[in-house]
């Protein structure tokens, strides 16, 4: 039969077990808390360049398209004629765009780099200054938006940092 000593020396040691567990899983939620956290910190100055270059490329496509007709036929043969002078605003656009993309696909959820690759479609390809076709044209703007918006639903559920928080 055990004695009250060991007893309570039994149950101090089972306390001592139990609380340390405790404080294990507690810092352990923490370390996971603070890193998720950080990861979010990282993308979402990420996640606003990709949303700024992709509206920024729209809006330098649509202008080089408008002053650049040529640039539908052909965009680099109408790069060396009197499109030669607004090409580099378009041009910087593209590699803007690139850069964003490269920068945020590192630390993006997989849901984010989903989106960000259906709004790439809507875009010129940053490779050939053109659309799949081969043609340059203006962005869709309703595409384009609707692609946005996706972007924005999967940005949004990716930084949130409650479940009841909401983004817009």
């Amino acid at each position: 039969m055990l004695s009250i000593a060991a007893l309570s020396l039994v149950a101090g040691l089972v306390g001592t077990g139990l609380g340390a567990t405790t404080t294990l899983l507690a810092t352990d939620a923490e370390v996971r808390h603070a890193q998720a956290q950080e990861l979010r910190a990282k993308r979402e100055p990420l996640y606003a360049e990709y949303l700024d270059a992709a509206r920024a490329l729209k809006e330098a496509t649509g202008v080089y398209v408008m002053y650049c007709p040529k640039a539908t036929e052909d965009p680099v043969i109408a790069l060396l004629g009197e499109c030669k002078d607004i090409y580099p605003a378009f041009h910087a656009a593209v590699v803007r765009f690139d850069k964003a993309g490269t920068a945020m696909r590192v630390y993006a959820s997989p849901a984010v780099r989903a989106a960000a690759a259906a709004v790439a479609v809507e875009l010129p390809s940053t490779s050939t200054t053109a659309f799949a076709d081969g043609k340059l044209r203006k962005v869709d703007a309703s595409r384009f938006n609707q692609m946005i918006d996706n972007f924005l639903i999967a940005m949004c559920a990716d930084l949130q940092i409650s479940p009841d928080q909401t983004c817009r």
